[in-house]
């Protein structure tokens, strides 16, 4: 493997959820790892995404949407879920960046998305729903190292997982 490749690593394995961490150099990687992610999913699945404004947390969800043929992903930080679909999957994107208290999420319409056992959930900025979300919940969390370099961090419930993740990424870049 190149310099210029992504790098992975396992993390630890602690409280029963499995972590990765892998490097990215650029957008475009950061959206391979969501597509290698999408593989992986089971429809109902409830995803957060953590990481400062610009992280990166819209274009894994591009990424995300992209392995299931769906385009024109775009932040909902105003309208705050967008529906994204086609007719086999549906995703529901969902950014609480406006949303400062957990009384304001009773008035949206998210806790009826939250028991949709179809659609997987994409939820950016999910500290005012944290304390309701299901434990099974896979998180994400996107730290910028430089200006296009990203270090995505995935604590997921499930080891074999973790390992189709590093095969399917490792494949992807070689």
């Amino acid at each position: 493997m190149s310099t210029n490749t992504s790098k992975k690593e396992l993390l630890t394995s602690s409280n029963f959820m499995s972590k990765l961490g892998i490097l990215t150099h650029s957008p475009r990687e950061t959206r391979k790892v969501a597509r290698c992610l999408a593989q992986y999913v089971d429809a109902g699945s409830v995803i957060i995404l953590k990481g400062e404004l610009g992280a990166g947390k819209t274009e894994f969800v591009r990424g995300f949407a992209d392995y299931f043929g769906i385009k024109g992903v775009r932040s909902p930080s105003f309208t705050i879920i967008n529906v994204l679909e086609d007719e086999e999957t549906k995703l529901y994107h969902i950014d609480f960046f406006r949303i400062k208290y957990s009384e304001e999420v009773f008035l949206s319409s998210f806790f009826d998305l939250l028991e949709d056992k179809e659609a997987i959930k994409l939820i950016e900025w999910p500290e005012v729903v944290e304390n309701f979300l299901p434990s099974e919940t896979i998180k994400i969390e996107i730290e910028i190292i430089g200006k296009t370099k990203r270090k995505i961090k995935m604590e997921l419930g499930d080891e074999n997982i973790i390992k189709k993740l590093k095969s399917c990424y490792s494949i992807q870049n070689s």
